[in-house]
């Protein structure tokens, strides 16, 4: 827990996320990804969005 205290740390699928001076910050922003067959990574469904964008789009 010290070492992820220290500083902001990045969630390859989902933003940053901060537990930085007793802040509980989880992920703030999420992307929808997906692998294809014979593709060399992920890739974009749909690209990294502000939670709460994504929550006043699905509770309109």
């Amino acid at each position: 827990m010290d070492t992820m205290e220290k500083d902001k740390f990045q969630n390859p699928l989902g933003g940053i996320l901060s537990f930085a001076d007793g802040q509980r910050l989880g992920t703030q922003s999420m992307s929808v990804s997906q692998v294809t067959e014979g593709a060399l990574g992920w890739e974009t469904v749909k690209p990294i969005e502000d939670l709460n964008v994504i929550i006043d789009r699905i509770t309109k």
